[in-house]
């Protein structure tokens, strides 16, 4: 999930979880770490990106015993990213902080690369609100987020060299997350209303690659943690806040479809101390994991989200923003605020620290491509 404090405008989509932090001022871009190999024998499972603050990007290659930085080229923060393989990736923000002598500035930018991030371009840096999140179905087909007062979705059909807007709400909203299990079918979340006054969430879905949008369900609920993951064009889960009279600390809801999206059915949520939910991902139509605040930050179903298991051994109590798995036993998440990564290589059930960031700047979003 995306969170961090920012002007009005786009405090709707990447508002609460790391408004805490304290964030030292951008220094020079890092240098350009490892490089995915060209091989035909390549091990998915090994491979992520994470991006956050002031340009940051870290990845690895080795299934995390190494992290190391790649140059973005720029100091606006990176709030999404996303790999189609282990070569073809996206990165999205563009927010800087305020500071004694600026009010900060905010550019709509969407980052590519084409050799595993050995190399980041710019695709697009144009003036307007930070990009939230993005989605990517292969090496040609992404779509990009805005939020904070307008929520808008663009598109590209050539791996990002030309956008479409595909979809553009001038009522008060903001889309949340977005995901598409191929080039055609895609969901997007878009919480109606301010972040102080969120009364809804309406849930998107395409069946043509966003040249059509419609408003497949409603969600009432108070919430800036929507979240949605799919597995196929079929199965998906959606996660949101919901809190009780509009007061923080009930937990949320946890709800499936195994028909794209026609119908959804609420799920029993994670029992535990949670204070919210925030994440959620999958591998699969059986493999699922939640990410959250509170007591038990990682909850995995290996039933589609029928029952659910904590899996806490080495996370300890803290906050989860962010999870990816390739394959129904290798993940990450992101806990602490963006401060600290963690793996598992058995689905969830145990998780150990990953090796010492090479970054000072808080972490907001991780990636993996999806094994074959």
């Amino acid at each position: 999930m995306s969170r961090l404090p920012l002007p009005a405008a786009t405090a709707g989509l990447i508002a609460a979880a790391l408004a805490a932090l304290t964030l030292a001022a951008c220094g020079s871009s890092a240098p350009s770490g490892p490089t995915a190999s060209r091989g035909s024998a390549l091990d998915t499972a090994k491979y992520a990106w994470a991006v956050g603050y002031c340009g940051t990007i870290i990845a690895t290659t080795d299934g995390g015993s190494h992290w190391s930085p790649q140059s973005s080229g720029t100091e606006f923060h990176l709030f999404g990213v996303c790999f189609a393989d282990t070569r073809h990736g996206w990165a999205v923000g563009g927010a800087t902080e305020p500071t004694r002598t600026s009010s900060g500035r905010s550019v709509s930018l969407v980052l590519a690369t084409t050799d595993g991030g050995s190399h980041w371009v710019p695709q697009s840096e144009a003036p307007g609100e930070p990009l939230g999140r993005v989605a990517c179905a292969d090496a040609s087909h992404v779509w990009v987020t805005g939020g904070g007062q307008r929520a808008t979705i663009l598109a590209s059909s050539d791996g990002g060299r030309t956008w479409t807007t595909q979809y553009a709400d001038d009522a008060l909203s903001a889309i949340q997350d977005i995901a598409f299990a191929d080039k055609l079918h895609g969901w997007a979340i878009n919480r109606i209303g301010s972040l102080a006054d969120s009364r809804a969430a309406e849930l998107l879905a395409t069946t043509d690659g966003g040249l059509h949008w419609r408003v497949q369900k409603t969600f009432p609920g108070t919430s800036y943690a929507w979240a949605i993951a799919f597995a196929d064009t079929t199965h998906g889960w959606l996660i949101g806040g919901l809190y009780a009279d509009g007061q923080a600390g009930y937990g949320g809801q946890v709800w499936s479809t195994s028909d794209g999206g026609a119908t959804w059915t609420r799920l029993p949520e994670p029992q535990g101390d949670i204070v919210e939910l925030d994440a959620v991902t999958c591998s699969d139509r059986e493999h699922v994991w939640i990410g959250a605040t509170g007591r038990e930050p990682v909850f995995r179903s290996t039933d589609g989200g029928r029952t659910w298991l904590e899996a806490t051994e080495g996370i300890g109590r803290t906050d989860v923003r962010a999870l990816a798995f390739g394959d129904s036993s290798h993940g990450w998440a992101l806990t602490q605020n963006g401060i600290r990564i963690v793996a598992t290589t058995d689905g969830g059930a145990t998780w150990r620290r990953q090796a010492a960031h090479v970054t000072k700047f808080s972490l907001i979003d991780i990636a993996c491509p999806r094994s074959p």
